[in-house]
């Protein structure tokens, strides 16, 4: 179980800055392009809370957004539980679980949103 002050020390910014620097070079690995960070959120969600909306993180512009043209988002596991809820082609909800340490690199024009919980769940979320 996770206390306040362990979250504290999960999310300390040299822990998170190590986490997107690891990120960012996965992603130049597997894209070939030099994305920049463009938002950095910690998302906690409390035990029995209700799931998210399905949504897009791609919102923008395709002038503000990065030289490749698309949006990246990329959620991190930082608990063991973490899940991830897709949209389907029937308007439903399909849940994928995130191991911890692994991360999920998708599109911003996939649907997607969080999960509900049992127990509290921290994790990152990136955009580039």
């Amino acid at each position: 179980q996770t206390t306040p002050d362990s979250q504290e020390k999960l999310l300390s910014d040299s822990a998170i800055k190590a986490i997107l620097s690891k990120v960012s070079c996965v992603i130049a690995r597997l894209t070939k392009v030099e994305y920049d960070v463009q938002k950095v959120s910690v998302l906690f969600s409390r035990p029995h809370g209700p799931e998210q909306g399905l949504h897009y993180d791609d919102y923008r512009d395709t002038a503000t957004i990065n030289e490749s043209g698309e949006l990246l988002s990329v959620i991190v596991a930082l608990m063991p539980g973490t899940m991830i809820d897709i949209g389907t082609v029937n308007n439903g909800r399909k849940t994928f679980p995130i191991p911890t340490g692994a991360m999920i690199l998708m599109s911003g024009k996939c649907l997607h949103g969080g999960s509900a919980y049992s127990k509290s769940n921290a994790r990152l979320h990136f955009e580039f």
